[in-house]
């Protein structure tokens, strides 16, 4: 077994659980993209309640914050990519659409 200040465990600490981190926290904030291409598709919002949108970018704004005053390099990668991609694909078709049915 590793002691905590072994390199293994410095390793694993330090660069493979922020990375898996990262990588779900991108997963989980993907998850709403099959909507997203439903309405770009139908040009219809249906019951598409963009609430929990604005909470995610909220949550993301406030991690990125955290990440870029700790240097984070981790928190910075998922959640800035979120920022400045899903938000644009996720938000856009609300904001189109949503004057189209008005």
């Amino acid at each position: 077994m590793s002691t905590p200040d072994s390199p293994a465990m410095d390793l694993i600490l330090h660069h493979i659980a922020p990375g898996l981190g990262a990588i779900v926290a991108l997963c989980m904030f993907s998850s709403p993209f099959k909507a997203v291409l439903r309405i770009r598709k139908t040009q219809n919002l249906g019951d598409m309640n963009p609430t929990p949108m604005i909470a995610i970018i909220a949550n993301t704004t406030a991690w990125l914050i955290y990440g870029c005053l700790n240097h984070d390099p981790y928190v910075i990668a998922a959640n800035g990519q979120y920022m400045l991609v899903m938000s644009y694909f996720k938000l856009k078709p609300y904001f189109k659409f949503a004057t189209l049915q008005d």
